[in-house]
C-alpha cells in the first residue's frame, strides 16, 4: 500500500527537528518544510511551534499526531490481512477419504477427528485414493 507522504508528520513530530525529520525520510529539508506548511494550511491550524528548539507539538499536533498513529497501524494491519488473503486463499483443512475406507474412517475416526479440529475450518471429500491423495496435498 502506498502512503508515500502522509504519514511524514509522523516523523516530524517524534524527531522534533525538521532537518533530522528529513535526513531518516530521505528528503530535502526544504521540501518537508514545505510539506508541513501546506499541511497546516490544509487543516488551517498550526501543528508544530516553530518558536522554540527542539521544536513543540502544539495541542493540534498531538491531537493529529495520534490520529496518524492510529491510521496507520490500521494500515499495517489491513496490509496483513490482505497479504495472508493473497498467500493462503484457502486456509482450510482438507480431509480425503477413499471410498474404500470410507464407511470405517467416518463410523470410527472421523468423529474423534472432527471433535478435535472443530475450531478450523475443513473439508472432507469421498473419492478414489488418487484423487484424495492430489486434492489434500
Amino acid at each position: 500500500m502506498n502512503t508515500g507522504r502522509r504519514y511524514y508528520f509522523l516523523t516530524i513530530a517524534e524527531k522534533l527537528n525538521i532537518t533530522r525529520a528529513a535526513e531518516d525520510l530521505m528528503v530535502s529539508q526544504p521540501s518537508l518544510t514545505q510539506y508541513l506548511n501546506n499541511l497546516e494550511k490544509e487543516l488551517d491550524i498550526k501543528l508544530i511551534d516553530r518558536n522554540f528548539t527542539p521544536l513543540r507539538l502544539t495541542t493540534a499536533g498531538r491531537i493529529y499526531y495520534n490520529y496518524l498513529k492510529d491510521c496507520k497501524l490500521k494500515d499495517e494491519i489491513l496490509e496483513n490481512d490482505l497479504n495472508e488473503l493473497r498467500t493462503n486463499e484457502d486456509t482450510s483443512l482438507r480431509i480425503g477419504i477413499p471410498l474404500q475406507k470410507s464407511y470405517d474412517i467416518t463410523a470410527n475416526i472421523f468423529p474423534i477427528v472432527t471433535e478435535k479440529i472443530s475450531k478450523y475450518p475443513y473439508k472432507c471429500m469421498g473419492r478414489n485414493y488418487k484423487y484424495c491423495k492430489r486434492r489434500t496435498s
